[in-house]
């Protein structure tokens, strides 16, 4: 498994290019914000998914239920959803399609990174960083993980803070919350532990059953 890139020569910083009319491979990164160790994926994905398929891509590799509202926010102002308002329902703040906008339409306008929260009591702010566009080595280029690193946090436990505290609870046996936090994971749950082959399982799942 390779390492966070964070930590390696830094990928990306050349102008983002397309061949006209030639579908192409992205790699994109993908953290988690405000939890140390880093939790993130890399995804390679075509240029022309849109940010609602991304979306459902990015559920399966964190292992996240799709249970919640979600946005994509490009820049101040610029915001996609599913639905209108996903932050607020005023109609004068409606948000943008996710369907109707595609990874290309980001990358003509040399858009290298933008923001995907999910869940907005828990505020799961994911940065996804463009690392690479390039010539598809795949025939058919469905959403593929390629990398990661450690489990993703479970559903509803508080956003970032409380995450950190069920990790507390959950390593020290005194802890007066560690019988609950046993209680609220399945057994197999692993913080250290990133699966790569159960995260292309769950997307490919969660692309199957949301895109009819």
């Amino acid at each position: 498994m390779q390492g966070d890139p964070n930590k390696q020569k830094k990928r990306g910083d050349c102008v983002l290019k397309l061949v006209p009319s030639e579908e192409q491979e992205v790699t994109l990164h993908i953290s988690l914000s405000d939890i140390e160790p880093r939790i993130w994926r890399r995804l390679q994905v075509s240029d022309a998914i849109s940010l609602h398929e991304l979306h459902l891509a990015i559920q399966g590799a964190f292992g996240w239920k799709n249970n919640h509202l979600h946005s994509f926010i490009v820049k101040q102002g610029e915001v996609y959803s599913l639905r209108p308002s996903a932050f607020d329902f005023n109609a004068e703040d409606e948000d943008g399609d996710s369907r109707l906008i595609h990874l290309y339409d980001l990358i003509q306008r040399q858009i290298k990174s933008f923001r995907y929260v999910y869940d907005m009591g828990d505020n799961w702010m994911h940065k996804i960083k463009i690392e690479q566009v390039q010539k598809k080595t795949r025939d058919i280029l469905a959403p593929l993980c390629v990398d990661g690193a450690r489990h993703g946090p479970p559903e509803d436990c508080g956003g970032s803070l409380g995450y950190e505290e069920l990790l507390e609870a959950l390593q020290d046996s005194q802890h007066p919350q560690h019988a609950e936090a046993l209680r609220s994971l399945t057994q197999s749950f692993d913080p250290q532990q990133f699966n790569l082959r159960q995260a292309n399982a769950h997307i490919k799942k969660m692309l199957d059953g949301n895109m009819r």
